[in-house]
């Protein structure tokens, strides 16, 4: 008759043992032809031994990372088809975690690869075979790669992430505790994108040490290299409120319009004047020297008006502020035609209006001004030294619009400056526009610095009574004054200032 043959080598396979003692398994085979005999029972027997799983190896997990990695030995050959992970989770509960990846590391060895929890703390976990434990370990958490840059400003520094790639910088940022001098720092802003941390709470020309760790029970090893350094100093405007002054526009009797007759007869002995005493804040520089030049042809106050002077009746606070004020001023004016009265009431001025060739806004700022009537040409100095960045430029206005002109507004300008490539850059600047304001009102501009490390070098402050800034030939053909014959000028725009600061 023919033979035949029973393999049992996968059914042996799948024969687990798991406690300590040898286990012995025994199997009976039976065999039946076609007429019903039956064979004699054959007896199998297979003796097994527990199967032998040891830890070799458990791999640190950053911060940050999603799975981790440890290495067993086992000669349990079917070892990938029955291992299992599980994880203690916060409550104490055991959670199973999924297997990413099972690989052959040498002889009799493994590696695993299975998914974590997101977080800091270090992880306790256990290896099943079969769904019986059999050992446990700990994962244990490390911070990524990284390096740390700061940026101190006065008050604040801006820390930069420095990472092999941009997820390690995003998990960095996300996650990172700074510490000033041993003690944890407030962190104004996160930008996980340009991965940067801005941290607040510093004083001005202040040394500090900056450590950070990612953990959140850390001990000494946990912790960055201490780095030093420096914020920048908070310095002041000069003569901020206005209440230092130097001598201005001085002129006694100033022709006011043109001559005038006092009744019908045609006898022009009539002629007002305007005397000016006034002055302007030191330390600032401004535009009197073009709009009232007493290199003017013809003077008159239709020709020549101041546009900077201090007030000391419509203040903030202290004694004085600064007014600026649109104005139309004109070195070649023509000669105004002599006025003879047409009947009662007899004016107590010349009606004539005279044109008035250009017009220019008041200006204040940091700097040196000059003027040349004989070019008509204007130099701006008004970059400042300043080496301090500051967040904003602050301030309390009035403004008056021209009556011809309601839309008109004043304007304040600043700029911090700084060294790029060897070349002298703007890296901020704000430029606020100041509306219609009855009464003393705040003002900000805010100033953002995008690009990191670059300290300032320069300043430049402008404030001016109207947002139409430009050449001469610019503001003429933008700014509107309105005539006043009684002044005897051409009037635009009014903007008083103070208490001027910059807020770090």
């Amino acid at each position: 008759s023919a033979g035949g043959s029973v393999d049992f080598t996968a059914l042996i396979g799948k024969l687990v043992f798991l406690t300590d003692d040898e286990a012995l398994s025994c199997f009976s085979l039976i065999a039946e032809d076609d007429c019903g005999r039956v064979s004699e029972p054959l007896r199998l027997q297979v003796q097994t031994t527990a199967v032998d799983i040891s830890v070799t190896s458990v791999g640190d997990a950053p911060v940050g990372a999603t799975s981790a990695s440890l290495t067993v030995s086992t000669r349990a050959v079917d070892f990938a088809s029955n291992v299992g992970i599980e994880i203690l989770d916060a409550d104490g509960q055991w959670q199973p975690a999924s297997v990413l990846a099972v690989r052959p590391a040498g002889d009799l060895s493994y590696e695993l690869e299975f998914a974590i929890p997101d977080g800091n703390a270090d992880i306790r976990a256990r290896i099943l075979y079969c769904e019986e434990i059999r050992a446990e370990f700990t994962v244990e958490r490390c911070m990524p790669e990284f390096e740390l840059v700061a940026d101190p400003f006065a008050t604040y520094a801006m820390i930069r992430v420095m990472a092999p790639d941009q997820a390690t910088v995003e998990t960095v940022v996300r996650r990172l505790m700074l510490y000033v001098d041993g003690r944890r720092g407030p962190v104004l802003l996160r930008d996980e994108e340009s991965g940067v941390l801005a941290l607040s709470g510093l004083s001005p020309n202040t040394s500090y040490t900056l450590t950070a760790t990612m953990m959140d029970r850390p001990d000494a090893s946990d912790f960055t290299p201490g780095q030093r350094f420096t914020t920048e100093k908070a310095p002041a405007l000069p003569n901020s409120d206005f209440e230092d002054r130097k001598s201005g526009v001085v002129y006694d009797r100033l022709p006011s319009g043109g001559r005038y007759s006092q009744t019908e007869v045609a006898i022009y002995n009539w002629q007002n004047r305007e005397s000016f005493s006034q002055q302007v804040p030191q330390k600032w520089a401004n535009t009197n020297a073009k709009t009232f030049s007493t290199r003017a042809s013809n003077h008159n106050t239709w020709y020549m008006q101041p546009s900077v002077f201090t007030v000391s009746d419509e203040v903030k606070s202290g004694e004085f502020a600064v007014c600026l004020r649109s104005v139309g001023f004109d070195l070649s004016g023509e000669d105004i035609p002599d006025y003879a009265q047409t009947g009662r009431p007899y004016l107590q001025y010349s009606p004539v209006v005279p044109h008035v060739a250009c017009r220019a806004a008041g200006k204040l700022f940091l700097g040196e001004y000059s003027f040349s009537a004989f070019s008509m040409e204007e130099s701006y100095k008004d970059v400042v030294d300043w080496k301090s960045r500051p967040r904003s430029l602050n301030g309390f206005y009035k403004y008056a619009p021209s009556p011809d002109s309601p839309s008109d507004t004043g304007v304040a300008i600043i700029e911090i400056y700084g060294d790029v490539g060897g070349e002298l850059q703007v890296i901020a600047s704000a430029r606020t526009y100041l509306p219609i304001a009855n009464s003393y009102t705040a003002f900000t501009a805010p100033l953002s610095y995008t690009r990191f490390g670059i300290k300032a070098s320069g300043m430049r402050l402008m404030f001016a009574s109207s947002a139409s800034v430009g050449t001469i030939a610019e503001e003429t053909a933008s700014i509107v004054t309105s005539v006043d014959p009684v002044k005897g000028a051409s009037l635009g725009s009014s903007l008083w200032l103070d208490n001027i600061s910059l807020a770090y």
